[in-house]
């Protein structure tokens, strides 16, 4: 299921306005495990208006910093692998027509459940095509498909040709950490638990605008 609509990175823990965690009831405590496509790097990322506890401070040390693609910020400490697939935006086709710029990819992102860009404040971005059907984007939208048909898809981006190719992130979620998270899972306190979408592993791809053009 592909669709396109307003909204926010799922990746939200939500906030629970209460004093830092403690062993008095379950906290919500969600980790998304990012690999970063084109530095060759991957993160834990953790988002909570709390301190974290103690058995994490332990486990590692955690910095606020910003992830592309993602908003707001994230406590975030260097990871391991994330032990998935990398995410192949391949460039198809590339066609001008007037002032507007039509490019096609293949998109092959293995083993996801949910693939996600964020094309919020995106001027050049004037429509998106998938799966024969078209949708113009105006104002704040993000686009987002769910499920094992979007492994592997082809999409067409419609650009302003008259302004300048905006960066594009695509986010590639998986759910569950993997095996080589599992010290982390273990210094999570049991009663920090995962809530909502829960733990996530994230692949981040940005899209070769510029090699399309080539």
């Amino acid at each position: 299921t592909a669709l396109i609509g307003a909204g926010l990175v799922s990746f939200m823990v939500a906030s629970i306005f209460v004093p830092a965690y403690s062993l008095d009831a379950p906290r919500s405590l969600s980790v998304l495990h990012i690999s970063h496509t084109e530095q060759s790097e991957a993160h834990y990322g953790i988002r909570a208006s709390e301190a974290l506890p103690d058995s994490l401070t332990r486990f590692a040390d955690f910095a606020r910093g910003r992830v592309s693609g993602l908003l707001g910020t994230t406590l975030l400490t260097p990871a391991p692998d994330t032990g998935l697939p990398e995410v192949t935006i391949t460039p198809l086709s590339d066609t001008i027509d007037g002032s507007r710029r039509n490019i096609s990819f293949h998109i092959q992102a293995p083993g996801s459940d949910r693939l996600w860009m964020p094309i919020r404040n995106k001027p050049a971005l004037l429509a998106l095509s998938l799966r024969g059907q078209t949708q113009d984007l105006n104002g704040p939208a993000n686009f987002a498909c769910y499920g094992r048909t979007c492994r592997d898809i082809e999409l067409t981006l419609t650009l302003d040709a008259t302004l300048e190719a905006p960066e594009l992130i695509l986010l590639a979620f998986t759910h569950g950490l993997g095996p080589e998270s599992d010290d982390l899972q273990a210094a999570r306190p049991d009663w920090a638990v995962p809530q909502h979408w829960g733990d996530l592993r994230l692949v981040r791809t940005q899209f070769p605008l510029d090699e399309a053009g080539q």
